[in-house]
């Protein structure tokens, strides 16, 4: 019976530390798109010149935030960015990056999940 609890216990610090985990980079990569579009709308020049691409505009913070919500718990977004644009037509590179280490921390958190 000990033993039990003492499982118990320990599997809902597992699922309270996911909960942190899944919200601090939930969070995270939203300012990181965020910040990402601020650069290259502010210096588009120093963008182009680094091969970063453009940004169409720069949506309000929740709108990053929805979409880095959707994309880290379902990869459901449509394709939708916070833009209005469309994944497969973007020009962001550094969006395209933050994308993949997003959908890489989604299989590295489920991974330590299951450890």
């Amino acid at each position: 019976m000990h033993l039990l609890i003492h499982k118990l216990s320990k599997d809902k610090k597992k699922a309270y530390d996911f909960l942190f985990y899944e919200i601090f980079l939930i969070v995270g990569f939203a300012i990181a798109y965020w910040l990402s579009d601020i650069f290259m709308a502010a210096y588009p020049k120093l963008a182009k010149k680094l091969h970063l691409g453009e940004t169409k505009k720069i949506d309000d913070f929740y709108s990053y935030l929805y979409f880095s919500l959707i994309t880290q718990t379902t990869v459901g977004y449509g394709g939708t960015l916070p833009d209005g644009g469309h994944i497969i037509t973007t020009k962001s590179i550094p969006l395209k990056i933050l994308m993949i280490l997003q959908l890489f921390s989604i299989i590295l958190i489920t991974a330590w999940t299951f450890l």
